[in-house]
């Protein structure tokens, strides 16, 4: 009996099974006592090609030019570790062929980086102070963070007094808001005609009604208990309206000759069903009577 890994490998040149090289079912012809198959001979080209070398032979005087092209022509100024990924070399390989150069250029690029700090810090000290002298609410530490895109640790560790001062006027400005929506509720409350409903004040004010029910519990009851209370005597007024409204186009309908039908009375209002609205039906149902009554005492 072969080892087994020698029936491996025969296997996997031949291509077959090893039940079928056991059962002697293997077209032996497909085995070449040459050399491996042809695609075995193609993987190893392939393997041998990626495993080649990719870096060339360095040009120093190639080299040197783009360096010194770079320091001096270049903005913003490249970084080492950016020359060394275009020149498709190792930084330490730059540092070691040119040293004075790449010094140069780590120098430039460090000069640029705290200029570029420095301008940055500028623009948030100016935006704090800009804050600080809003006459409307002033922003908040978070909206200027989201501005600038950057950690709050870069607000708080090198403008720590601005900081807490922007803290402040928020507190301020937050206080003056409540202050300003009290002053609204109230007046929503007691004196506004028509009242409003509770939910087009919370759209009026862009405030949630969940926030202003836990700072002004009672006016927002009552805010709420009004405008129930003016919906419920608008609704009774509406209904008295529709009755009167009956009422007269029946006499009317009466002095003329007409018979104070639903259809009649329907044929002179536009505005709403009489047949579905109960009110309207129960005042034609009186006034209908009240002419029958008149009509047997006039005979």
């Amino acid at each position: 009996m072969p080892e087994l890994g020698a029936l491996l490998r025969l296997c996997h040149v031949a291509e077959e099974s090893p039940v079928d090289v056991l059962l002697g079912r293997v077209a032996y012809d497909r085995i070449s006592a040459d050399g491996p198959p042809q695609h075995l001979a193609e993987q190893k080209v392939r393997i041998d090609k990626m495993s080649q070398r990719r870096w060339r032979r360095l040009d120093l005087e190639e080299t040197r030019a783009a360096l010194e092209t770079a320091l001096k022509y270049e903005s913003p100024p490249p970084s080492l570790k950016d020359l060394s990924v275009r020149l498709n070399r190792s930084s330490s390989t730059l540092r070691y062929q040119f040293p004075k150069l790449c010094s140069l250029i780590v120098e430039k690029f460090r000069r640029y980086t705290r200029k570029k700090s420095r301008v940055f810090y500028r623009k948030i000290k100016r935006a704090l102070r800009s804050a600080l002298r809003s006459a409307t609410p002033a922003p908040t530490l978070e909206d200027l963070i989201r501005t600038f895109k950057c950690h709050r640790s870069v607000f708080l560790s090198n403008f720590p007094d601005l900081c807490d001062a922007l803290r402040k006027q928020n507190e301020e400005d937050r206080k003056n808001g409540l202050m300003e929506v009290e002053r609204l509720l109230l007046y929503a409350a007691i004196t506004e005609v028509p009242p409003c409903s509770f939910r087009a004040f919370c759209q009026r004010t862009g405030r949630s009604d969940q926030s202003l029910r836990e700072c002004f519990p009672i006016l927002c009851a009552r805010i709420s208990a009004r405008y129930s209370s003016y919906l419920s005597e608008s609704l009774k007024m509406k209904r008295e309206s529709r009755a009167q409204l009956v009422r007269d186009v029946a006499y009317a309908l009466d002095a003329e000759g007409v018979y104070p039908s639903v259809r009649n009375v329907q044929s002179r209002i536009s505005t709403f069903n009489v047949r579905s609205n109960g009110v309207a039906l129960s005042m034609l149902r009186e006034v209908r009577r009240k002419l029958q009554v008149s009509a047997i005492k006039a005979a």
